[in-house]
């Protein structure tokens, strides 16, 4: 339950958090990097059990999905994130990115 309430108040305070993963993404990935907060966060319709999404754009992300998976993580232990956290990192790359933008029609917000 403690959990729980910890994650709420973590997307509750999303842009609090958002510029850390912004520095870690840029850490990892470079300075060419584009995030955005997108869906019910960037919509304002969070609720508690909501994920903030966060998308992350780079020219060419790795096609393996074990080296993807192991960027996310070094994104999220840079930004100083709890084990369990709210945070739903997208790595795409830009034509990808049309698709989460455009595609889906959800709002979404730049940050960097």
């Amino acid at each position: 339950m403690r959990r729980r309430l910890q994650r709420a108040e973590m997307a509750k305070k999303w842009r609090e958090w958002v510029p850390r993963l912004v520095e870690a993404a840029r850490e990892v990935l470079g300075d060419d990097v584009e995030v955005y907060v997108f869906g019910s966060a960037a919509e304002g319709r969070l609720t508690a059990a909501s994920d903030v999404d966060v998308l992350v754009v780079v020219e060419s992300p790795p096609q393996d999905f074990f080296e993807l998976e192991r960027i996310k993580e070094e994104v999220e232990t840079r930004a100083g994130l709890p084990r369990r956290h709210p945070f739903e990192i997208h790595l795409v790359g830009r034509g990808e990115a049309e698709f989460y933008l455009r595609g889906l029609r959800v709002t979404a917000v730049r940050v960097a």
